[in-house]
């Protein structure tokens, strides 16, 4: 029986304020993989607090889109809370629990009243301005509402005022972004039922899956395999249902079995997760959103083999002794040629690295389906199961 994490010697890697033995409260005997998890979000967030994410501050002081960059601090913020941390007695998760979470939000909400944070209604669709914070802002206020459990106050306001904008900038942007931003806008209230599958249905046949790009497509830009996975999150919606009710959602029918697109996913998405692998400089935000990926296309690491050899890859190799993720030492100096002498590499590197890491290692984390509510009350997927085909063999 394989064991989940793989060779853990990336605990030596933590910082000393996460790094406990695995114990919780009273001595209490936490598994390995959840003591390992608790401390790696623990010290993520602990990186995190370190950085100085207003998102006004990022974007006069160092050129940087902020507004992106504090969304990512609020996606660390959240996988604080995941129900494996929740749930956790582990003195990490208790840390979190009772001390950096709450101070994180705390600092966020605080980012969020002053002035100038909500400013967008100032620019037209097709200023830079807005074209750079649209989208993220709009994370941010669904990010905010997911935390505290409630409508933030300006956001949703703001947000409708903004409508017209909205749509006229969706447009202009990929299938896998109007895939993703459908669903929070609709969540958000901002569009209804009817307009939210509007959505889906046309920006759908213009996608990486519906097209099913061959392998050389990926290699035109850097970031192109992200284009993938980030349709496999909304689809999927972020792991909330089957990639077959996305397919429904979106009329996939048109183009296509569910089944082909079942076998294209797995099949590209392992093809270029191995490629990355093979690189001399690994991306490891590609390669962690690949494995978020696998897993939420219904792969696990304990049939798995391949995701098992991925997962540990990225725990050995990919983790700081700061709590973050990704090593772009060799080319911060080439980044501030091309984006500024101000480009803060922590923040726009290692933060969206951390994030894209530890969703994965939570995602692929032992039993962690049975853990997310919403799981339990899902109808049984009735599309082709060829993922299972896929698992055991790879």
């Amino acid at each position: 029986e394989a064991c989940p994490l793989g060779q853990l010697k990336a605990a030596s890697k933590i910082p000393m304020s996460c790094d406990t033995d695995s114990t919780g409260e009273a001595g209490q005997k936490v598994d390995e993989e959840t003591a390992l998890l608790s401390k790696l979000v623990c010290s993520a967030l602990e990186f995190a607090l370190t950085l100085d994410l207003d998102p006004i501050r990022v974007r006069r002081e160092l050129s940087m889109r902020g507004m992106a960059h504090f969304s990512e601090f609020l996606d660390i913020i959240y996988l604080g809370k995941h129900p494996l941390i929740e749930r956790s007695a582990h003195t990490a998760a208790v840390r979190l629990r009772r001390q950096l979470v709450p101070r994180s939000m705390q600092r966020a909400k605080r980012i969020t009243k002053q002035a100038g944070f909500h400013e967008l209604e100032q620019y037209n669709a097709s200023s830079k301005r807005f074209k750079q914070d649209c989208l993220p802002y709009i994370r941010v206020a669904w990010q905010l509402e997911r935390l505290h459990s409630e409508p933030q106050e300006g956001f949703r306001e703001h947000l409708q005022s903004l409508r017209g904008r909205i749509f006229e900038h969706l447009h202009e942007r990929g299938p896998d972004r109007r895939l993703r931003m459908a669903r929070i806008l609709f969540r958000l209230d901002i569009v209804d039922a009817e307009e939210f599958r509007n959505i889906i249905i046309e920006a759908f046949p213009h996608s990486v899956v519906a097209l099913r790009k061959p392998l050389k497509w990926f290699f035109h830009t850097p970031t192109r395999p992200l284009d993938l996975t980030y349709e496999v999150l909304a689809l999927t919606d972020d792991g909330r249902q089957p990639f077959g009710k996305g397919l429904r959602d979106a009329a996939a029918h048109r183009f296509g079995t569910d089944s082909d697109f079942f076998e294209y996913a797995w099949h590209m998405v392992s093809r270029l997760t191995s490629l990355q692998l093979k690189a001399q400089d690994v991306r490891w935000d590609i390669v962690c959103s690949m494995l978020e990926a696998l897993a939420l296309l219904g792969g696990q690491v304990a049939r798995s083999p391949f995701m098992l050899k991925v997962r540990t890859e990225i725990l050995n190799k990919a983790l700081n002794s700061d709590g973050s993720f990704g090593n772009y030492t060799k080319i911060e100096s080439m980044v501030r040629k091309t984006q500024g002498a101000n480009f803060d590499i922590k923040i726009g590197g290692n933060l969206h690295t951390t994030v894209a890491c530890l969703a994965a290692l939570l995602a692929t984390a032992d039993g962690m389906n049975d853990l997310w509510p919403y799981m339990e009350h899902l109808e049984k997927d009735s599309s082709p199961q060829v993922i299972d085909t896929y698992t055991r063999g790879s």
